[in-house]
């Protein structure tokens, strides 16, 4: 039995979410809502799926420089993407089930990662294959921890939206 997996994350979740996907073969989609990016095209060609990314202009903690030099390392690394900048939105926009059903941004957000995850998951913007069952533990171990800048970016993020 062969299935797809795609990963995604939130703040330090999503920086999380991407970097699993570099070391990771056969992830078949990463979506990275507001976490710390990767440039380096070499490191990015190892991602197997597509990648969605969600930002906000108005993030102080990830700057659109960064992200479109996300964008640029994907597209330079052949990976398909589909990064998006939230024009009047800071950093952990999306919030919550209650304020996305609200409409605006959040909702916006969310239904493109809904639309990503359809057609990564089920239609043709695979690019690598999938994981067997068996080997996901093994993916798992490959896992690389964190860096203690990425620790300090978890601690403001818990601390910037406790009111969750």
């Amino acid at each position: 039995f062969r299935s797809k997996v795609a990963i995604m994350g939130f703040c330090f979740g999503g920086g999380t979410a991407i970097r699993y996907s570099v070391n990771t073969p056969g992830i078949a989609a990463t979506a990275v809502f507001y976490g710390s990016t990767i440039t380096d095209p070499k490191r990015l060609a190892r991602v197997a799926g597509p990648v969605l990314g969600i930002f906000g202009a108005e993030d102080t903690m990830i700057p659109v420089s960064e992200v479109n030099a996300f964008a640029a390392g994907l597209t330079s690394a052949g990976v398909p993407n589909e990064i998006t900048i939230y024009p009047g939105e800071g950093h952990a926009f999306v919030k919550s089930m209650d304020d996305i059903a609200k409409g605006g941004n959040q909702q916006k957000a969310w239904e493109q990662l809904r639309g990503f995850l359809k057609q990564a998951l089920y239609g043709s913007a695979q690019r690598g294959r999938t994981i067997p069952m068996a080997n996901r533990v093994n993916a798992l171990q490959q896992f690389q921890p964190v860096q203690p800048a990425q620790l300090l970016h978890l601690w403001v993020c818990n601390r910037t939206t406790a009111q969750w």
